[in-house]
């Protein structure tokens, strides 16, 4: 488990800050992607973000690999939320599922990366990708 302090280092350019699926609603921005360092759909979608999309979007890792993000992605993005081991667990299949189904306010299958949610009357809907290995989404 990381401390806000540990995420927070001066070390990283980038702000990393835990978080959940209602502290995301409630910051209410119009886009939600959820990525997995890991991921290399994802990483190719992140290392192409210009800067309107990245005021208009949180970014949430399902991971912790603060290292690697903050490498890969201090230019683009300035902070990137991270699924909260504390309210989550660690499992991350897991993580990305329930973080899902909390964010659309229903059951939600989809345990993989990348997923991007989309706000419309004021709920979030997910977005299909044809980027994603798995195109057949649904909410």
């Amino acid at each position: 488990m990381f401390s806000q302090q540990e995420l927070s280092s001066e070390k990283y350019k980038i702000r990393f800050i835990e978080v959940t699926a209602e502290e995301v609603i409630q910051k209410g921005k119009p886009q939600v992607y959820l990525f997995a360092s890991w991921c290399p759909f994802c990483l190719a979608h992140l290392r192409q973000v210009k800067a309107t999309e990245a005021k208009s979007t949180i970014f949430v890792s399902s991971n912790y690999d603060c290292k690697s993000m903050n490498r890969l992605f201090r230019n683009a993005i300035d902070t990137i939320y991270i699924l909260s081991n504390t309210h989550y667990g660690s499992n991350e299949s897991l993580k990305i599922k329930q973080f899902a189904s909390e964010l659309l306010g229903m059951e939600s299958e989809l345990t993989g990366v990348p997923q991007q949610f989309m706000k419309k009357s004021g709920k979030y809907i997910r977005l299909v990708s044809n980027e994603s290995p798995d195109n057949n989404w649904k909410n």
